[in-house]
């Protein structure tokens, strides 16, 4: 998940974040949209009309489970990548977190977890590439 200077790599060559960045704002999307019927219900008892939908599902699985699977395998396979190396970073507590959540039942949670960790990734991808610059 983090970004980490490798010896092997040309230090002034920037890599490209754009699949983080689209990763990171698709989940984002799909969180919103697990999210978008309880706020608008909410804002409708304010006296707020808010149009809305009634299913927070996709194929009968929730968008929070959705994103949160995504999101997780990603997490899950670059910690098990990195612990090989025998290197512990925070994306193995994340996907500890996310599995742990889903196997709760709580796909909002993990999804929650998922794109926290993403949305840091995306930031120190973008403070990363500002440094090299």
């Amino acid at each position: 998940m983090h970004r980490s200077f490798d010896s092997r790599e040309s230090p002034f060559q920037p890599r490209s974040n754009v699949g983080v960045y689209f990763f990171t704002g698709l989940l984002v999307l799909l969180l919103a949209a697990d999210l978008w019927p309880l706020l608008a219900r909410w804002l409708t008892e304010q006296g707020i009309p808010t149009p809305t939908w009634a299913s927070r599902e996709i194929l009968g699985l929730r968008y929070a489970l959705v994103a949160a699977v995504l999101g997780g395998a990603r997490a899950l396979y670059g910690s098990l990548e990195r612990l090989a190396e025998g290197k512990l970073g925070a994306d193995l507590a994340v996907a500890v977190a996310c599995v742990a959540a889903i196997l709760l039942g709580e796909p909002l949670v993990a999804a929650e977890v998922v794109v926290i960790g993403l949305v840091g990734e995306c930031l120190e991808a973008f403070t990363f590439d500002r440094t090299q610059r």
